[in-house]
């Protein structure tokens, strides 16, 4: 539950300013309270370019991981959240894994803290890494998810709340919060892959399903 006041005060606006931004969004608010899912008010705000950093942390807001997998579900993604696996007697976790038509967005949340650029980029190579040993885990069904069969190709994904200066590095797509809306698009993605950025490509023989 999410008080207007607290808003208000939080980025440092009059609280009438707040209600009409919320009017403006169709958030439904009674008594001065958000009367919505917290993730769906900030997506509204994120999507009509109001600075969601600020309208999350003066919100209460502490997961990421949810906002993405919220945001990726409403671009028409299955999602899977802190998928946790074991892999040739190496334990991963992936943030948020989502999926549809073919592609496959393997995702790292970094965040409300700005990060160096050099962070980002070792961020970036790990997470290839961790994404290429999750392909052959759902190829060789460990990973019993409710995936069709069929070939996918993976994007590594890391996301920042911040514009980062390197938007592509090892093959990862490092993006912030805002930029992954348009991530989300497949014309995107398909884009990206004719400028030169590699997928990471498997095959689901078969379906598994999650239990």
């Amino acid at each position: 539950m999410v008080k207007i006041s607290d808003i208000s005060e939080g980025v440092g606006v009059d609280r009438e300013f707040v209600e009409e931004i919320l009017r403006n969004l169709r958030v439904n608010v009674e008594d001065g309270v958000i009367r919505e899912p917290l993730e769906a008010f900030l997506i509204k705000a994120w999507r009509a370019g109001y600075d969601v950093v600020s309208l999350a942390l003066n919100s209460g807001w502490s997961d990421l991981e949810a906002l993405v997998s919220y945001a990726l579900r409403e671009a028409g993604y299955s999602t899977y959240r802190t998928v946790r696996f074991k892999f040739r007697g190496r334990r991963f976790e992936v943030d948020v894994l989502a999926f549809k038509k073919g592609l496959s967005l393997c995702v790292d949340c970094k965040r409300w803290k700005r990060l160096r650029e050099g962070m980002l980029r070792r961020a970036a190579d790990a997470q290839h890494e961790r994404c290429s040993v999750l392909s052959k885990a759902l190829e060789a069904g460990i990973l019993a998810y409710d995936i069709q069969p069929g070939e996918y190709r993976m994007i590594p994904v890391v996301v920042s709340l911040y514009e980062p200066e390197v938007p592509v590095y090892s093959n990862s797509v490092i993006t912030s919060l805002r930029g992954l809306a348009d991530l989300a698009s497949e014309d995107t993605i398909y884009a990206l892959m004719t400028a030169g950025v590699q997928p990471i490509s498997f095959t689901v023989q078969r379906r598994i399903r999650l239990l």
